[in-house]
């Protein structure tokens, strides 16, 4: 058995009028999956990363990708990054690294789709990691495919592969790590999968029918669980809000606690029964270690745990204006009225550090802006998402909780600017 040309042709049909950008690691089945492009004459390029964390075979598997891309007359996306002394897990890490310039490729390409080589064994093998790490029904249905990523070769197996490359002489890279049973994913293909084959021959036939019954049944549980999300959480940008009142009255409670959590990779229910009764401030990390959950006040708070987040700019997040007296109303938090005299008007947008402090509005007294945050319930990393407006390297605006107190309109101003934040319904995450 091989590759079946004809299927894959009718598989990659609706994608004709795309660019798709083929992630190529050198191997032979990302090389498989280039060649079979060429022959069905398909618009793609390929895409690469080198992360240095092999010494020479590393710049190897470049050089041959650049030389396959070349022999199919196809640009090639090459990003070279080392990463071997970096003190953060390395396949995390080269994953992150890995889909960032992915996503930045494809979005410089017009109507493109990223694609990958992944198999019938990468997906048994998918199965096994997530089950012994602890998973839900779509943990167990195999590797997913959305909008903008398709995998083409998720029901062919490895030996399939294997054929269509020795029978079309193709030349790959072969990377002896993954002979080496130091990763988990190594161990189950190179010690448990073997003995899966002596039990039952034609284990993967049988496997890629239950992922298809799995993708079904873990569909119905997706639809419940978008159901249930529409009730009790709200997301703008990068953070999604819960609120643990209408979690808590949920029915079965663990049961679906667990379902809101799980997908999100915060797979211990101990953990998230003891957040909800947790003191505000205190937090967990998911299982990748690139998200946080964080109790402040009656909700709970998910954020990125990478970077300092970017959400903002001046002008997407502010409008300023001169205003009259008359035309001065205090209706909510979404705009402040200051006095243009007491400005510099170099405004500037920082996130908060452990030196700032402001005089909020109403205070003769200067006050720590961590401190101030706290004290209205902003709480732990939450701090980080609150934009402060500065004027030169005065802060003039917590945004958009409180102004500074020494820009305020008096009865002696002659002159308003009225500053608009534009993000209203931003700032409704972190009501109470």
């Amino acid at each position: 058995m091989t590759l079946n040309l004809d299927h894959l042709r009718e598989i990659l049909t609706p994608y004709r009028e795309k660019h798709l950008l083929l992630a190529c690691s050198g191997g032979i089945d990302s090389t498989a999956l280039a060649h079979v492009f060429g022959i069905l004459e398909l618009n793609f390029s390929l895409i690469h990363v080198n992360y240095k964390l092999r010494g020479l075979d590393s710049d190897l598997d470049q050089e041959h990708v650049e030389q396959l891309a070349k022999q199919l007359g196809v640009n090639c996306h090459v990003l070279v990054e080392d990463i071997s002394n970096t003190d953060q897990n390395i396949q995390l890490t080269a994953r992150n690294l890995r889909y960032t310039f992915f996503k930045r490729i494809q979005e410089s390409i017009p109507n493109s789709i990223l694609c990958t080589a992944h198999h019938l064994d990468d997906q048994i093998e998918t199965f096994f990691i997530n089950l012994l790490r602890g998973t839900g029904v779509k943990g167990l249905s195999g590797i997913s495919e959305s909008d903008d990523l398709i995998r083409p070769l998720l029901n062919y197996d490895k030996k399939q592969i294997h054929q269509y490359a020795q029978t079309n002489k193709l030349k790959w890279r072969e990377d002896a790590s993954n002979q080496k049973a130091t990763y988990l994913r190594n161990k189950i293909r190179l010690e448990l999968l073997p003995v899966l084959a002596q039990i039952e021959e034609n284990y993967r036939s049988n496997f890629s029918q239950n992922f298809e019954h799995l993708k079904r049944d873990s569909s119905i549980v997706e639809m419940h669980r978008a159901q249930i999300l529409s009730v009790v959480m709200t997301e703008k940008k990068e953070i999604k809000k819960y609120d643990i009142q209408k979690i808590e009255e949920l029915i079965p409670f663990e049961t679906l606690l667990d379902s809101i959590f799980r997908p999100e990779g915060f797979s211990h229910l101990p953990d998230l029964k003891q957040l909800l009764q947790a003191e505000g401030g205190k937090f967990i990390e998911n299982d990748q270690k690139d998200q946080l959950l964080l109790k402040s006040g009656q909700s709970l708070y998910q954020l990125s745990n990478q970077t300092k987040p970017d959400l903002f700019d001046m002008n997407s997040l502010f409008s300023i204006t001169e205003v009259t007296e008359e035309e001065v109303t205090y209706t909510d938090n979404s705009s402040i009225y200051v006095d243009q005299e007491t400005l510099k008007g170099d405004f500037n947008l920082q996130s908060l550090s452990a030196l700032h402090y402001f005089y909020p509005l109403g205070m003769t007294k200067k006050k720590k802006v961590s401190k101030f945050l706290k004290d209205i319930g902003i709480q732990g990393p939450l701090k980080m998402y609150i934009p402060l407006l500065f004027d030169g390297d005065e802060l003039l605006w917590v945004v958009p909780f409180r102004m500074d107190h020494r820009s305020r309109i008096t009865s002696k101003t002659k002159n308003i600017l009225k500053i608009e934040c534009l993000e209203k319904d931003f700032w409704e995450l972190f009501s109470s």
